[in-house]
């Protein structure tokens, strides 16, 4: 029974060369296709989560706000509570000028006598899908935050 259904089928093969060879380059050409496809996918979805790794956002805190300030206490844990994997770090004052110290330490040396820089929570390795939940916990708390001056001419 197999070898009728083989000498069958090789012989409806060989009849029809260019029926066959079409349906065998259409078959290949999908595959092909299809895994070039697979695999744009993946570079592209490694590519999103590697730029998505090196984005952070740095929240500048008022002079009057510390570490120790409720509402500075309750936003950092309401980021938290987003996304358990997502790095809230408070930096003080202190702390940003030694690490610009350590980036430019020229740059430290034309700074005035006091340290102008700000206090900052730094955010970290955050989902493209929790951006939006945590602009608005950082929307509730924009009081936190100095505001940008602009001038007009």
């Amino acid at each position: 029974m197999f070898i009728r259904i083989l000498k069958y089928s090789l012989k409806n093969i060989l009849r029809n060369k260019f029926l066959s060879f079409s349906s065998i380059l259409v078959l290949t050409l999908l595959m092909f296709f299809i895994n070039i496809l697979l695999v744009l996918h993946n570079v592209s979805l490694k590519l999103i989560d590697s730029v998505n790794n090196k984005l952070s956002i740095s929240l500048y805190l008022e002079e009057k706000y510390d570490k120790n300030s409720n509402d500075v206490v309750s936003l950092m844990n309401s980021i938290k509570e987003v996304n358990k994997n997502i790095l809230v770090i408070y930096k003080s004052k202190e702390d940003a000028l030694a690490l610009l110290k350590k980036k430019d330490p020229k740059l430290v040396q034309i700074l005035e006598k006091t340290n102008p820089l700000p206090a900052t929570i730094e955010l970290s390795n955050i989902n493209i899908s929790d951006y939006s939940k945590i602009n608005e916990k950082i929307e509730g708390k924009s009081f936190l935050f100095g505001t940008l001056e602009t001038t007009e001419e």
